[in-house]
C-alpha cells in the first residue's frame, strides 16, 4: 500500500505543478494582451505615405517637398495639411487591448480578411510598408482592425470616414496664387500686363509690346486679381462631366514663368 499511496501523491503533485504553470501561463498571456500598447508602434512624423483601398477604389498620399499631395491616377495635388494631420495623429494613437477574435472565420465576418476588408490602408513608416485591414465598425468613431501577417482582431478608436478614397475629401480647397507674383492674366480677347512690376495695362489679343497699351485703373485691376486668390475648390474638374462650352478661358502667369489655367463655366462676373 506505501509505495501505491507515494505514486497517488507524486501524481497530486506533477497535476498541481501543471496547474500552477497553466494558471501562470494564462495570466501571462492575460496580462501581455490586457495592458495596452501602440498598435503600429510608429510616429506621425515618421509615415511619409499612406495607400488606401475602398471597394476597388484606390488613392495615395504623399508626403513631398512641397508638403503632403493626393495622387488620384497619376495627378499630383496639395492636400488638406489639417485633414492629413489628424489621420496620422490618429494612426500614431491606435491602441491594441485585448482582441475581440483570432480565427479565419472570425477575420472574415469582421471584414479584415486578406481578400475581404472594408478598407485597406497601407501606412509606409521609416521607409517600411506596414499593411492595416479595417472592417466593420462596431461603435460611433470605433473599427475592427488587423495587421496583415497577424490573426489578432482588434478593436481601435478610428473614425472609417477618415479614409475616404474620394479624391474631393482629400484635396485643398484654397486656391492660393501669390498677388504680387502676377505678371499677366490674359484670355483669347485681351490681356493685363505688368513687365517688370511697372503700372498694369491693358492690351487686346496677345499683343506684347506693353508701350501700345492702355493704363488701368490699378485700384480696380488689384480688386479684379484678388478674387482669383479667394477661390474655394469644390471638386476637381472633369472634362466628361461638363456639357457646356467654357464662358472663357483665363491664363495667370507669375513672374517666374508660372502659369495658372483657369477655364471658367459661367460665372461671368469674374470677368
Amino acid at each position: 500500500m506505501k509505495p501505491l499511496r507515494n505514486g497517488l501523491f507524486a501524481l497530486l503533485v506533477v497535476q498541481i505543478l501543471l496547474c500552477a504553470g497553466l494558471i501562470a501561463w494564462y495570466l501571462h498571456q492575460e496580462n501581455a494582451y490586457a495592458k495596452p500598447r501602440l498598435l503600429l508602434n510608429v510616429k506621425a512624423s515618421q509615415i511619409t505615405q499612406l495607400q488606401m483601398e475602398q471597394d476597388g477604389h484606390k488613392l495615395t498620399l504623399k508626403n513631398g517637398e512641397s508638403g503632403w499631395v493626393v495622387e488620384p491616377e497619376g495627378r499630383k495635388l496639395h492636400a488638406d495639411p489639417v485633414k492629413v494631420q489628424q489621420l496620422l495623429v490618429a494612426l500614431e494613437d491606435l491602441v491594441a487591448t485585448w482582441p475581440v477574435a483570432s480565427s479565419h472565420d472570425a477575420a472574415d465576418r469582421f471584414q479584415v480578411a486578406d481578400n475581404h476588408f472594408a478598407h485597406k490602408l497601407v501606412i509606409t513608416a521609416n521607409g517600411k510598408p506596414i499593411e492595416l485591414l479595417v472592417g466593420t465598425s462596431p461603435s460611433f468613431r470605433k473599427a475592427n482592425v488587423r495587421l496583415k501577417g497577424e490573426s489578432d482582431i482588434f478593436t481601435v478608436a478610428l473614425n472609417t470616414s477618415d479614409l475616404s478614397t474620394n479624391t474631393n475629401d482629400w484635396i485643398y480647397h484654397k486656391l492660393a496664387v501669390p498677388l504680387g507674383d502676377i505678371s499677366r492674366i490674359s484670355t483669347n480677347q485681351w490681356q493685363l500686363l505688368s513687365k517688370d512690376k511697372a503700372p498694369w495695362k491693358l492690351l487686346s489679343g496677345d499683343d506684347s509690346d506693353d508701350s501700345a497699351g492702355k493704363p488701368v485703373d490699378l485700384g480696380k485691376v488689384t480688386a479684379w486679381i484678388k478674387q482669383w486668390k479667394q477661390l474655394d475648390v469644390q471638386s476637381i474638374y472633369d472634362a466628361e462631366k461638363v456639357t457646356e462650352a467654357p464662358s472663357a478661358t483665363i491664363t495667370v502667369t507669375g513672374r517666374r514663368n508660372n502659369t495658372y489655367y483657369y477655364i471658367v463655366h459661367g460665372k461671368q462676373h469674374l470677368l
